[in-house]
């Protein structure tokens, strides 16, 4: 039998300081059309914050600065979910909008929006999105 390992994920909630968090609609399995936070693999090598950074530009065009973790979620995405079986270990980062950049979706992005707390809730959000949105530290570091 194959030793498999969790990967790690990296995410970014970026806050405008208009109480809005920035989101993106994936655009490609698994969860196609589900709303989450920019974020993605950590790449060998890179620290947690210059992966939530860079994976904000690839996906919205926005320059950010990482403040540091605010979450840890797991994600555990099935065949049935369109990709392989898989096991995420996904580090939620504190982020702020530097003012920097144009807000456009990029890589495999299909849109990206800001939100208040509630177009948050009237979107279909990706698995593990419910449960970040509803702990304490990220609604305070929201303002929700």
């Amino acid at each position: 039998m194959r030793d498999r390992r969790p990967e790690v994920g990296i995410a970014a909630i970026v806050r405008d300081g208009q109480g809005r968090v920035l989101l993106v609609k994936r655009g490609q399995a698994p969860y196609p059309h589900a709303w989450a936070f920019p974020g993605g693999h950590l790449e060998w090598g890179e620290s947690v914050a210059a992966g939530a950074v860079r994976e904000v530009a690839e996906e919205t065009g926005l320059a950010v600065g990482a403040l540091g973790p605010l979450f840890v979620g797991e994600l555990r995405p099935s065949a049935s979910a369109g990709g392989p079986d898989r096991h995420f270990v996904i580090v939620d980062l504190a982020c702020e909008w530097s003012g920097a950049g144009h807000l456009a979706a990029g890589s495999d992005a299909a849109d990206v929006a800001w939100m208040t707390q509630g177009e948050v809730a009237a979107v279909p959000l990706a698995p593990g999105m419910a449960e970040c949105l509803g702990d304490a530290a990220v609604r305070t570091f929201l303002g929700w």
